[in-house]
C-alpha cells in the first residue's frame, strides 16, 4: 500500500510537472507571437514607436501571463511539497526512535570504520580516518593485517600464487582445525598453473633431448662412413697395388699397415661414438622425468579382493575369445570352480559369433528364440533382426518361394510392432534375381551383419548382467587419461601424498571421455562439492536436492527444521530420502 501511495504521489508531480511545462510554453509562445508581430509593425512604418508599444503593453496585459502561469505552477509547487512528505512516510530518515540512547566506545567505532576501509583496499582513506580519530596506533596494527591480504589478493590477480602459498604453510594447523581444505586449493590452482606451463616446456625439454640424440646420431653416422670409405679406399689402393706387381705382398700390407694406423679409425670414431653414447644415455632420463614409470605415489593403498580381480581378469580373457589363456589363469590363480562358470557362459557366446563369421545364423536364432520374452523386455528386436538376415540369406541364394515361406513362419509374431520393416523385406521378393541392383541392395551390406552381431553381444552381456565393454579395459583405458594430471599434481605436491588419500574425491579435476562416464554427477548448491558414498544427495519434501552433510548442518543433526535455500519452504531432515542415480 505504501509503495502504492508513493507511486501515486510521484505520478501527480509528474502530471502537474507536464502541465506546468505545457502552460509555460503555451504562454510564452503566445508573448512570442505579439512581439514579433509589434516588431514587425515597427519596421514596416515609419511613425513613432510609442503608439505600437502602447498596443503591445496592453495585449500582453490581456493575456496576463503571470495569473496564467501561477495557477499551474501553484498545483505543481502543491504535489512537489506533498511528495517529499510521502517519502518520508515511506523511507523515515527519523531512525532515532528506533535506536537506544547508547553511549558508544569511540576508539572501538573507528577501528570498526577503519577496518572497514581496510578490508575495501582504501588504506590511504583509512590511514587518513585513523590519523584524524588520533588513533595511529590501531591505524598501523589494522593497516598491517589487511596489507598482507590485498598483498596476496594483487599477486593472484597477476597469476602469482607464492604469497598465498606461504601464507596457507604458515597457518596450515588453524586452516585443517577449522576444517578448511584451502591450501589444497590453493596448490590446485598452482598446479594447474604449472601443468599448463609445464607440459609445453618439458614438450621442449624431451624434444632437445632427442635433436641432440639425432645430430649426434647423424655426426656418428657420417664419421663412421667417413671412415669407411677411406680404409676401403687405402685397402682397394693396396690390392690393386698387388695384383699389378710380381714381388711379394709383404712390402704392401706393411705399407697398408702403416697407412691404416695413419688414418686411427678407432681414435676418429670413438670421439663421435662417445658424444652419440652420452646423448643416449641422456634421452632415457628425459622421458622418464616425463613420462614418470613410478605410478605409485598417484594411487591410494586399498587392500583389493583376489578372488575378485582374478574374475575380472578371466572374464576379460574370456570375453575376447581367449579362452585358452583364461584357463591357465584361473587355474595358476587356483580359482578352477569360477574357471568353469565363467567359460561356460562366454563359450556360448562365441560359438554363435563364430558360426556367423561363416554366415550360419542357426545358433544365433535358437538362443534369441530361447530368450525371446528377455530380449522384449529389454525393448530389443534382435530377434527380428536375425531372422532378417536369415531372409535376406535364402533370397540371395534365388529362392524367392522358400523365403516368402520363411517370411510367413517367422515374420508374423513381429507385424505388431515392426510392420514397414516387414513391409520392406517383403519388397525384397520382387527383386529376388536382382536385388543388388533394387532399391533394397543396401539390405545385402556386410555391415548389417556386423551390426547384428554388435548386438547380439550387447543382448547377451545384459542378459548375463554384464557390461558390454570389458570392465578390464574400461578401468585401464580410464587409467591411463587420468593418471598424467595425478603424476604431474603428485609432483608438485612432494611429500603431501597422505593429505590426499584420505580424501573421498580425487584432489584435482580429471576429465574422461564420455565413454567412460556412466552415471550422473551431483554437486551440492551448498557447499560447491560433489557427492560421495558417505554424503549423498537426499530428496528434501519440497523436492529440492542437496547433500546429507548440508541437510545435517542446516537441521543441526535433525534437531531443527530449515528453510529450503531454493523454496523456501520448512524442511525436516527426517523427511529427506537419499537419492540414487
Amino acid at each position: 500500500m505504501e509503495l502504492h501511495s508513493l507511486k501515486d504521489s510521484f505520478d501527480r508531480v509528474a502530471k502537474k510537472r507536464k502541465v506546468s511545462y505545457s502552460k509555460t510554453h503555451e504562454v510564452t509562445d503566445l508573448i512570442v507571437q505579439e512581439i514579433s508581430k509589434a516588431i514587425k509593425v515597427m519596421q514596416s512604418s515609419t511613425l513613432e514607436y510609442q503608439s505600437e508599444l502602447a498596443e503591445l503593453k496592453k495585449k500582453l496585459q490581456e493575456v496576463s501571463p503571470l495569473n496564467q502561469l501561477e495557477g499551474a505552477q501553484k498545483e505543481l509547487n502543491i504535489a512537489l511539497i506533498k511528495y517529499p512528505k510521502a517519502l518520508e512516510k515511506v523511507f523515515n530518515p527519523d531512525i532515532s526512535k528506533a535506536y537506544q540512547n547508547i553511549e558508544f566506545d569511540s576508539p572501538i567505532v573507528n577501528q570498526i570504520i577503519a577496518s572497514h576501509f581496510y578490508r575495501q583496499g582504501l588504506f590511504e582513506v583509512g590511514n587518513c580516518f585513523i590519523t584524524e580519530a588520533q588513533d595511529a596506533e590501531a591505524a598501523v596494527a589494522m593497516r598491517s593485517l589487511f596489507q598482507e591480504l590485498y598483498q596476496m589478493l594483487e599477486a593472484m590477480k597477476s597469476r602469482n600464487l607464492e604469497p598465498a602459498l606461504k601464507w596457507a604453510a604458515a597457518n596450515s594447523n588453524k586452516l585443517k582445525e577449522n576444517g578448511s581444505d584451502l591450501q589444497l586449493r590453493i596448490h590446485h590452482l598452482q598446479f594447474v598453473k604449472i601443468l599448463q606451463k609445464g607440459s609445453r616446456d618439458e614438450a621442449l625439454n624431451l624434444k632437445d633431448s632427442f635433436d641432440r640424440v639425432a645430430k649426434k646420431r647423424k655426426v656418428s653416422y657420417s664419421k663412421t662412413h667417413e671412415v669407411t670409405d677411406l680404409i676401403v679406399q687405402e685397402i682397394s689402393k693396396a690390392i690393386k697395388v698387388m695384383q699389378s706387381s710380381t714381388l711379394e705382398y709383404q712390402s704392401e700390407l706393411a705399407e697398408l699397415k702403416k697407412k691404416l694406423q695413419e688414418v686411427s679409425p678407432l681414435n676418429q670414431l670413438e670421439g663421435a661414438q662417445k658424444e652419440l653414447n652420452i646423448a643416449l644415455i641422456k634421452y632415457p632420463k628425459a622421458l622418464e622425468k616425463v613420462f614418470n614409470p613410478d605410478i605409485s605415489k598417484a594411487y591410494q593403498n586399498i587392500e583389493f579382493d583376489s578372488p575378485i580381480v582374478n574374475q575380472i581378469i578371466a572374464s576379460h580373457f574370456y570375453r575376447q575369445g581367449l579362452f585358452e589363456v583364461g584357463n591357465c589363469f584361473i587355474t595358476e590363480a587356483q580359482d578352477a570352480e569360477a574357471a568353469v562358470a565363467m567359460r561356460s557362459l562366454f563359450q556360448e557366446l562365441y560359438q554363435m559369433l563364430e558360426a556367423m563369421k561363416s554366415r550360419n545364423l542357426e545358433p544365433a536364432l535358437k538362443w534369441a528364440a530361447a530368450n525371446s520374452n528377455k530380449l522384449k523386455e529389454n525393448g530389443s528386436d534382435l530377434q527380428l533382426r536375425i531372422h532378417h538376415l536369415q531372409f535376406v540369406k535364402i533370397l540371395q541364394k534365388g529362392s524367392r518361394d522358400e523365403a516368402l515361406k520363411y517370411a510367413r513362419t517367422n515374420f508374423a509374431s513381429f507385424a505388431g510392432n515392426h510392420m514397414a520393416e516387414i513391409q520392406k523385406l517383403m519388397g525384397c521378393l520382387l527383386y529376388s534375381d536382382r536385388l543388388h541392383e533394387s532399391p533394397y541392395a543396401h539390405l545385402l551390406s556386410p555391415t548389417n551383419w556386423d551390426t547384428v552381431t554388435n548386438e547380439l553381444t550387447r543382448q547377451f552381456c545384459n542378459l548375463l548382467g554384464q557390461s558390454y565393454e570389458s570392465p578390464l579395459s574400461a578401468t585401464i583405458a580410464a587409467g591411463i587419461q587420468g593418471l598424467p594430471p595425478l603424476l604431474k599434481f603428485m609432483t608438485v605436491m612432494v611429500g603431501k601424498k597422505h593429505e590426499w588419500q584420505s580424501m573421498n574425491q580425487l584432489p584435482v579435476p580429471v576429465e574422461l571421455d564420455k565413454e567412460f562416464q556412466f552415471h550422473s554427477v551431483f554437486v551440492c548448491p551448498v557447499t560447491k562439492e560433489q557427492s560421495t558414498d558417505d554424503n549423498p544427495p537426499m530428496l528434501m519434501s519440497c523436492g529440492h536436492v542437496l547433500c546429507k552433510q548440508s541437510i545435517n548442518k542446516m537441521s543441526k543433526n535433525g534437531s531443527k527444521t530449515f528453510k529450503c535455500p531454493y523454496c523456501p519452504t520448512d524442511i525436516d531432515s527426517t523427511q529427506c530420502r537419499q537419492l540414487i542415480f
